[in-house]
């Protein structure tokens, strides 16, 4: 990974050009960089590429034929660029598009100071909320679908595993959902990651004896979110599931995991998959970052120079901060 002076992109007939305010940087970045096999297989990125799927800016350009977005205003960005034609989309289910080039691993991403991105997956905010957390908004539309995929009930007791900013927002996209009984576990070095949880208004728990106590005390969970994506916290979350519980996995593992089929089979508990969002996911996303702008501000614990990537990586890699934004 290196820095480079390319062309400004000039965008296409059905494009906007944005000027990026802030890009986030995430796991899946780090497994691309590392070049981990599950993410290569499956995405099949294609090199040399821009990273940065998570990122916010104006519109400072636009093609001829872009008639919902004007120059000057603000905007969050899906970087699925779904086909809207094939079996999956017409069902509603973009995330799975089985042609659905991505921006960052098909597409020049945002870590950049502009980007060209098609006018129908950009979606408006206002500046403030655009500059702040606009960037939280592709993964807030990924903890959303995970709560749409497995909507908890009001009296469900729902266990959140994973500290990092998926989990921090699932938290989030739970009490938007009206959950009631909320608790997010992590390790015991996300002490400051547990502590924005507190602050959101969420209970925590670490990791382990504690967490277990906690659990099982009550007889199990009804829902688990698995944010976290490890053979560790996959095998934990089906454990403290109560039978007939559900399982919502969306972290994703850098390999193949074993489970205890036996026991979900006799307990009859539900593992679902998540993956990405779709289009009506993210009108709602867009809704709730301007709806509690200041809250997910808590969330974003570093804003980083560009050129200062090899700092922010470093940063992820050592589980600091939560949510590390890159600034042009």
């Amino acid at each position: 990974m290196v820095v480079s002076d390319l062309n400004e992109p000039v965008p296409g007939s059905d494009e906007v050009l944005i000027k990026v305010a802030a890009c986030g940087i995430c796991g899946t970045d780090l497994s691309l960089y590392h070049g981990s096999p599950a993410l290569i297989g499956e995405m099949r990125p294609s090199f040399p590429l821009v990273l940065g799927h998570e990122f916010a800016g104006e519109v400072v350009g636009r093609g001829a034929g872009v008639k919902d977005l004007e120059l000057g205003d603000w905007v969050t960005v899906n970087p699925h660029l779904y086909c809207g034609s094939c079996g999956a989309c017409l069902r509603g289910e973009e995330e799975i598009c089985s042609n659905r080039p991505i921006i960052s691993f098909h597409r020049p991403g945002g870590a950049a100071e502009y980007v060209a991105v098609r006018a129908r997956n950009a979606y408006p905010l206002p500046r403030l909320a655009a500059e702040a957390v606009g960037a939280l908004g592709e993964p807030l539309a990924v903890a959303m679908h995970a709560v749409e995929r497995v909507p908890p009930a009001p009296d469900d007791r729902v266990l959140i595993i994973g500290a990092g900013p998926i989990g921090l927002l699932i938290g989030v996209a739970c009490q938007e959902a009206g959950c009631g009984s909320l608790l997010l576990s992590g390790l015991a070095e996300d002490a400051p990651r547990l502590r924005i949880a507190e602050g959101l208004g969420i209970t925590t728990a670490v990791a382990g004896p504690e967490l277990e106590e906690v659990v099982r005390s009550d007889g199990g969970v009804d829902l688990v979110f698995d944010a976290a994506g490890s053979a560790a916290s996959l095998a934990a979350g089906l454990e403290l599931l109560r039978a007939g519980g559900r399982l919502s996995a969306l972290g994703i593992p850098p390999g193949a995991v074993p489970i205890d089929l036996a026991n979900i089979i006799l307990a009859e508990k539900s593992v679902i998959g998540t993956r990405g969002y779709t289009p009506r996911t993210w009108k709602d996303a867009v809704a709730l970052l301007s709806k509690r702008t200041s809250e997910l501000m808590t969330i974003v614990s570093h804003r980083v120079a560009l050129e200062d990537y090899e700092k922010a990586m470093a940063m992820l890699e050592a589980r600091e901060g939560s949510k590390i934004f890159l600034v042009p």
